[in-house]
């Protein structure tokens, strides 16, 4: 009978240790369940605030690339030259137009009211709102501190913030310039004939031919590299453009019922030209496909002129018709003509460039909404 009690009480301990262990399985089993979903629950969250973070990253530096990529021709800055006098003047362009100064980079950005502070980027389908923010330019008028800021438009996480400090360097330094030789490009557009002597001689059938120079004959020639050159000989048919592409004379000859033609690419200087001709008209020809320079010329007699490329005279007389001048005739605004290409100032964009020198990352951070 005590055995069978004592049997009876082990039994009924054992049930309750199965029901305890049974209960505590059941309870560490559900908190592991919570703790595997709270997990994953934060996973998913961790990885979105992430995603967010790197599409607000992209969008400020994408902001921060259009600053960079920023480049514009400046209305109220020029490139001058300095002669070692001091004295300053524009350096004009082939068309006798100032030089404006090319600003880049993001301090120029800055510096122009018109660019945008306020931008909108969509990044993987999501639009991201970026602005520019705190900006301040110092005392000096060299650098720029702003912040640029940017969150997604709608449901956002983080705004994130980035400092910056940029610096504008320093400006294009003056070209060096000979005042003694013409800065200013000396034709208008025309010629196709020029003169620039006051009391010249002009046959009124020929007047529609010609046109005044806008330049003194001295800057002409000193343009053209010709001034104070060694002159000598004469120029007659027999004569071999070879070699140099420039060729200077004291005079000029033609032999009757020929021709004497400066070929296109070729200039001449010739210091006195006085073409009288002889035998039949238009037996004799002077056919000018370069550039003929010339300090005084007498354009008559029975000779055929034909001009293709340009004649350029200080001192002029026309008293012939056989002077012919083709459609294509003349130099353009920067002296080039008769496929003979004026001197170059050898300008470079370095010249009249102004970059932004520096940019600096002072500050960033992230806050959440």
């Amino acid at each position: 009978m005590r055995i069978s009690k004592a049997l009876n009480n082990e039994r009924g301990a054992a049930l309750i240790l199965t029901l305890f262990l049974i209960m505590f399985i059941s309870i560490v089993g559900v908190s592991l369940l919570n703790t595997t979903f709270y997990g994953q629950k934060n996973n998913v969250v961790a990885v979105q605030e992430q995603e967010e973070y790197y599409l607000l990253e992209g969008a400020i530096e994408m902001m921060l690339f259009e600053m960079k990529d920023y480049n514009k021709d400046d209305p109220t800055l020029y490139l001058m030259a300095e002669d070692e006098a001091g004295n300053v003047r524009n350096v004009l362009d082939g068309n006798g137009n100032p030089i404006p100064i090319r600003t880049k980079g993001s301090y120029f950005y800055l510096n122009d009211p018109s660019s945008p502070r306020l931008k909108t980027f969509n990044i993987s389908g999501q639009d991201i709102q970026v602005r520019i923010e705190n900006e301040v330019k110092n005392t000096a008028g060299d650098k720029y501190t702003f912040t640029i800021s940017a969150n997604k438009s709608t449901d956002n996480k983080f705004v994130r913030s980035v400092d910056f400090e940029v610096f504008s360097g320093d400006r294009p330094k003056n070209l060096a310039f000979d005042p003694e030789i013409p800065e200013v490009d000396p034709f208008p557009g025309e010629p196709i004939l020029g003169y620039s002597y006051a009391d010249n001689d002009i046959n009124p059938n020929q007047i529609q031919n010609v046109g005044r120079l806008t330049e003194d004959f001295a800057n002409i020639r000193r343009f053209y590299g010709v001034d104070n050159i060694a002159k000598s000989g004469t120029l007659t048919n027999s004569y071999i453009f070879a070699g140099n592409n420039k060729h200077y004379f004291t005079g000029m000859t033609l032999n009757k019922n020929s021709t004497l033609t400066i070929p296109a690419g070729q200039l001449v200087f010739v210091d006195y030209i006085n073409l009288s001709g002889g035998g039949q008209p238009g037996s004799t020809v002077l056919k000018v496909d370069g550039i003929l320079i010339v300090n005084e010329f007498n354009i008559s007699g029975n000779i055929n002129y034909q001009i293709n490329g340009a004649i350029i005279v200080n001192k002029l007389v026309v008293s012939s018709n056989g002077l012919t001048i083709g459609t294509t005739a003349g130099v353009d605004p920067g002296g080039s003509g008769g496929g003979y290409e004026a001197p170059s100032r050898e300008i470079t964009e370095e010249d009249y460039t102004w970059s932004t020198k520096l940019e600096n990352v002072t500050d960033m951070r992230t806050d959440r909404e």
